[in-house]
């Protein structure tokens, strides 16, 4: 009976030891579904872009005008549907990851147009944890509800 309370505290030291080691919310996958789900927010601060991106997305992040800033920042008429990742090829330092986005452009909360873009998001493993470091598109679709001014 006196190995019991031994055997409880042994299987709670191997439980937490086990869940210390899976960090599910520091995976590549996860960094790039934050980093677009930050994306289509409003009110989102340069700052925290370039905290999540690293290499070349983070330099061509950094030296953006005002004017560029303002509008990479200016996504309130943009409405995020579905994030759907088709690919992915990683080694232990970098990851590249296939993805389908959909989203739809509003004015005046009706959907002027719905886009589909396919990308590739090149992820680095940064002091420990996962960063944009590019994105490159691949295809884009655009339904049109009405006619598009460019």
């Amino acid at each position: 009976m006196k190995l019991m309370p031994f055997l409880i505290a042994l299987l709670f030291t191997f439980l937490a030891v086990l869940g210390a080691s899976c960090d599910k919310a520091n995976t590549a996958d996860k960094a790039l579904e934050n980093f677009i789900n930050y994306n289509f927010k409003t009110g989102h601060q340069m700052d925290d872009f370039l905290a999540m991106t690293t290499g070349v997305l983070n330099q061509k992040l950094a030296n953006l005008s005002p004017e560029e800033i303002q509008e990479f920042l200016g996504v309130d008429q943009l409405k995020k549907k579905k994030l759907k990742i088709t690919l992915q090829k990683c080694t232990p330092q970098q990851c590249f990851i296939t993805y389908i986005v959909q989203y739809d452009v509003q004015e005046a909360k009706t959907t002027d147009f719905a886009v589909e873009a396919k990308k590739i998001a090149e992820l680095q493993l940064v002091d420990g944890r996962w960063k944009i470091a590019d994105i490159a598109n691949q295809k884009t679709f655009i339904e049109a509800k009405q006619s598009i001014n460019p």
